[in-house]
């Protein structure tokens, strides 16, 4: 496709929402959602 006919897209890449297999896996007293991947989702714009 050439640049004057391309389209600008956003694209979406999933990755783990956590970052142990079993996301109860927690010291006791530390909250289930310190297992959260802060890279779970990407998202690039072209």
């Amino acid at each position: 496709v050439s640049a004057k006919h391309a389209l600008c897209a956003e694209v979406r890449l999933y990755n783990h929402l956590f970052v142990k297999e079993n996301p109860d896996d927690v010291p006791q007293g530390v909250d289930w959602k310190s297992n959260l991947n802060p890279n779970s989702l990407e998202v690039l714009k072209a």
